[in-house]
């Protein structure tokens, strides 16, 4: 809860020093692919999701634009999966199909951080990093959804670091094309599960360990950047 009031606080300091100072500042908007994974204790084959994101941001903006201060906010999916492959019934003959359970967790986000930017040519690179603060608006347990009263498993307030970089390709004065790739550890666990049993679709018996579950994500992502530009002139 108190890294997601100051990341609240640094995007409206942010979004407010630039109007109350009248300085140049960026915006945009950005979205693209999220590679999920979680890591369970005794719990194995966790695989990849796949899903998607996408945010609004703003960032200062010098003259020299060699370092800016960013905030965004936006919807970004967390979780994982189980992919069950081909597999052969020797009894019946029969193909069994490939399956993939998902485990998904829909995050309102809000990020804060720094940008080092280069030039490189007519564009640039760049690397930030930043803290994130989440909440959990819903989700689906995949193979864990039997669970009763979910909601005293799933920590709905997650807090986390951002790492990555980018490049900036200009299409105008104003206006350029962003693509990004970066990795979003978590500081808090997306869910708790103190040791229980379970019965499964079968009837029998069976025991879960307890599990403090963290998301670690990788998103690639592509957007636009747009200048808002303040120029002084001397009458």
């Amino acid at each position: 809860m108190r890294a997601l009031k100051w990341i609240t606080l640094a995007l409206v300091l942010i979004m407010g020093a630039q109007w109350a100072v009248a300085q140049s500042y960026a915006f945009g908007v950005k979205g693209g692919m999220v590679m999920g994974l979680q890591r369970f204790n005794g719990l194995n084959n966790r695989d990849i999701l796949l899903g998607y994101q996408g945010d609004i941001f703003i960032e200062s903006a010098d003259e020299n634009e060699q370092f800016s201060l960013f905030a965004a906010a936006g919807y970004h999916q967390r979780g994982s999966a189980q992919i069950f492959r081909n597999g052969f019934n020797p009894f019946s003959g029969n193909i069994i199909p490939a399956t993939s359970i998902r485990s998904v967790y829909h995050n309102a986000v809000l990020t804060a951080g720094g940008k080092q930017k280069f030039e490189w040519g007519a564009s640039r690179y760049y690397y930030s990093i930043g803290l994130r603060g989440e909440y959990t608006i819903d989700w689906n347990l995949g193979f864990l959804d039997f669970l009763p009263n979910q909601e005293q498993y799933v920590q709905r307030i997650i807090a986390g670091v951002t790492v990555g970089g980018g490049l900036e390709v200009p299409f105008s004065e104003f206006v350029a094309g962003i693509v990004e790739l970066n990795v979003h550890p978590d500081l808090t666990r997306q869910l708790f599960l103190p040791q229980q049993r379970g019965i499964d679709r079968n009837g029998n018996p069976f025991l879960i360990n307890e599990q403090n579950i963290y998301n670690v994500s990788v998103e690639l992502t592509i957007g636009l950047r747009f200048l808002h530009k303040i120029e002084y002139v001397d009458y």
